[in-house]
């Protein structure tokens, strides 16, 4: 198989880190102050990559991310306009890896999680410490868990300038997901 010959350099899932799910804050504090007091904590980062390894034709770094969140990574109120998924395309230099291929080819999907959906993680720290389960139970008393969404994004590569493929086959991934 020549270098190159594959459709699909490159298939990345990008998010938060799944150990900011064990944080009570993000259960628990006000959307306006988890920005604020832990906006360095609520950064995306790579947190899936196939195949796990660095090819010789196409490669990227985490620079990747600020491309897959134009409009910024924010964890947002549930308002309808702003979950619904966005899909985009963009091109970058494949600089001093295959003459052949000058650019790389991206395909995002933007797409939002319900933070209640993390609660599992959370809860199985809270069952290791029990002063954060005594926490827990006296928040819950007193407040609701957060309604928030999370931002999540799967990024196709390629050598090959084909988007609407690369759209398709992103869409097909994001529509499976729905199902699991």
């Amino acid at each position: 198989m020549n270098k190159g010959s594959n459709l699909l350099e490159y298939f990345l899932i990008i998010g938060l880190d799944p150990e900011i799910y064990k944080n009570e804050w993000l259960y628990f504090e006000p959307l306006e102050t988890i920005r604020e007091k832990y906006k360095d904590e609520i950064k995306p980062k790579i947190i899936s990559q196939f195949p796990p390894f660095k090819k010789t034709t196409c490669s990227f770094d985490e620079s990747i991310i600020d491309y897959c969140f134009p409009e910024g990574f924010n964890l947002i109120k549930n308002r309808s306009n702003d979950l619904k998924e966005k899909m985009f395309c963009f091109i970058l230099p494949n600089r001093n890896y295959n003459e052949k291929y000058p650019n790389k080819y991206f395909s995002c999907i933007i797409f939002y999680e319900k933070i209640s959906n993390y609660r599992k993680l959370y809860d199985a720290k809270a069952k290791y410490n029990n002063n954060l389960n005594k926490k827990l139970d006296n928040k819950e008393d007193n407040q609701k868990i957060n309604d928030l969404y999370i931002p999540k994004c799967l990024l196709l590569i390629s050598l090959y300038p084909y988007f609407t493929i690369l759209e398709k086959i992103n869409k097909e991934i994001y529509n499976y997901s729905l199902k699991i």
